[in-house]
């Protein structure tokens, strides 16, 4: 019995589909590289050509993960058919919205306790999504939307700041409640910095 050849791009990507799916599963801590090839039904070796650890495949899985969400935040910064407020507001629910899936996947990678990881992570997240949030700010000041003085580095504050945020309150966040009080608070905060008037912003509402 012959072992099929798989397209490099297609083997690649079934190894990282099957090895997210065992960290949501076992937690990334107690999954084995044994466990994704005997999940798959291939040699170590075939693991191995592909990533040089474990470690290296959670990154890989946090760059897919980003790049697809670079995607959906590019669809909504090139519609032309959204003002800067409303580009903001439907970037800010991408970024915040804590859908089961995205959720049960990060809560699998003890942070904690792995600083490398939670490191990429950050240093991921900020490289994808700096020049996005300045793009819509320096829109919205353009167009008359936003006021907002030194508007560079207020914007990378805050973009840390409510990044940091939410992820250091992330276990309250199942709480409908907690939510939407932590969602209240940051569209409070950007009315603020980007000197717009109360009540300008509807994140929860740009879902719709």
């Amino acid at each position: 019995m012959y072992r099929i050849s798989k397209d490099p791009d297609v083997r690649k990507n079934e190894i990282l589909d099957t090895a997210e799916k065992l960290f949501m599963e076992k937690g990334y801590e107690k999954t084995t590289v044994g466990n994704i090839v005997n999940r798959i039904g291939v040699a170590k070796g075939t693991f191995y050509y592909y990533f040089e650890s474990k470690e290296s495949i959670i990154d890989s899985i946090i760059e897919r993960r980003f790049k697809r969400a670079r995607e959906d935040a590019d669809n909504i910064i090139n519609n032309t058919e959204l003002n800067a407020i409303e580009k903001m507001e439907k970037l800010m629910w991408l970024l915040l919205n804590p859908s089961e899936e995205r959720e049960k996947f990060f809560c699998s990678i003890d942070f904690e306790n792995n600083a490398r990881i939670h490191q990429k992570r950050d240093v991921t997240f900020y490289r994808v999504f700096k020049k996005i949030v300045l793009n819509i700010v320096e829109e919205g000041i353009s167009d008359g939307f936003f006021n907002c003085k030194y508007y560079q580095d207020i914007t990378e504050i805050v973009f840390i700041g409510i990044d940091k945020f939410m992820y250091i309150n992330v276990k309250e966040l199942k709480d409908k409640k907690v939510f939407f009080k932590k969602i209240t608070a940051i569209q409070e905060l950007l009315e603020k910095v980007l000197g717009i008037e109360e009540g300008s912003l509807d994140i929860m509402g740009s879902k719709k």
